[in-house]
């Protein structure tokens, strides 16, 4: 089970990290949204696991599509946010830098192309 100061993901084909946190735990994770270029980053101390209630939240999140065996627990230490430095550089606005980017990427929703689901 996952507490509230930890995270953790899914180790879906990542033999070089999962090796690599078996020999140093210490790890840092950056998650962002593609289109705003906004994110945080998360650091700490990583155990790899086969934990059945983590790996029954996770795979609630993921879906049944995604198979694994064990996960990654990391206890957070440290938390902030972090920005790209098109928001420094340029004066640009969240809704700016996501426009931009769904229009270079021709970013259409699944809804528009007859889905269910919407990513951003």
């Amino acid at each position: 089970m996952l507490s509230d100061d930890e995270l953790g993901f899914a180790d879906l084909a990542s033999p070089g990290t999962i090796e690599n946190l078996r020999h140093n735990p210490a790890i840092e994770l950056n998650v962002a949204n593609p289109f705003t270029h906004q994110g945080f980053r998360f650091k700490g101390m990583a155990k790899v696991v086969k934990d059945a209630e983590a790996h029954g939240q996770i795979t609630r999140i993921l879906g049944p599509d995604y198979p694994f065996e064990q996960a990654v627990k990391i206890s957070v230490e440290t938390a902030s946010e972090v920005f790209s430095p098109v928001y420094t550089l340029t004066q640009a606005s969240a809704a700016e830098v996501k426009r931009f980017w769904i229009e270079r990427y021709d970013y259409r929703s699944a809804r528009e192309v007859g889905g269910s689901h919407d990513c951003p």
